[in-house]
């Protein structure tokens, strides 16, 4: 059930510039999310798996794929396994919040961020009139239009037309 607070995880729009698989961007905007402003983040693989809704070798993949990238170390320490992003990293700006009910939706990753976006715009009262160019450009998504049409027919978006034509998209809370 959506629930405002509820734990989420902020993707910023710099993370998508970075052209990562969606599982490995929530894995990025998870541990950048507990060590911004802290020394690290001690946890273990099973717990980012089940916080994200993710197989273990899934999470344990997206982490060898951010490390071989130098957007996230992995630190053997006393107190158990720490991971961190690096002390220069500044991941600011615009940005979506993908809630963790929304994980419950089985969304692929594409579908999770359009979902996210357009109900972000909802969260204001004024839906989203963005339209489909913008929302693939500010997602790095290529065609937008199919993913919205997916959201569509899993009744997750319902689209309206303003008087001049142009598309209104809510997301919907079923």
């Amino acid at each position: 059930m959506p629930n405002e607070e509820s734990p989420f995880v902020v993707i910023y729009d710099s993370m998508l510039a970075l052209n990562l698989p969606v599982k490995t961007l929530l894995v990025l905007a998870l541990i950048y999310g507990y060590t911004r402003n802290a020394d690290g983040w001690y946890t273990y693989k099973s717990e980012i798996a089940e916080r994200l809704r993710m197989q273990p070798s899934g999470v344990s993949r997206a982490l060898r794929s951010l490390m071989n990238r130098g957007l996230v170390r992995g630190i053997r320490d006393i107190g158990g396994p720490r991971l961190e992003t690096p002390a220069e990293t500044d991941y600011s700006g615009p940005f979506i919040v993908v809630y963790d009910w929304m994980l419950d939706r089985r969304l692929a990753g594409r579908e999770l961020l359009v979902y996210a976006l357009i109900y972000g715009f909802n969260k204001s009262g004024k839906g989203c009139y963005g339209r489909r160019e913008w929302i693939g450009k500010r997602l790095n998504i290529s065609n937008p239009g199919k993913v919205i049409a997916i959201l569509k027919r899993r009744r997750l978006v319902q689209e309206t037309y303003k008087r001049d034509g142009s598309p209104l998209l809510a997301a919907m809370l079923k």
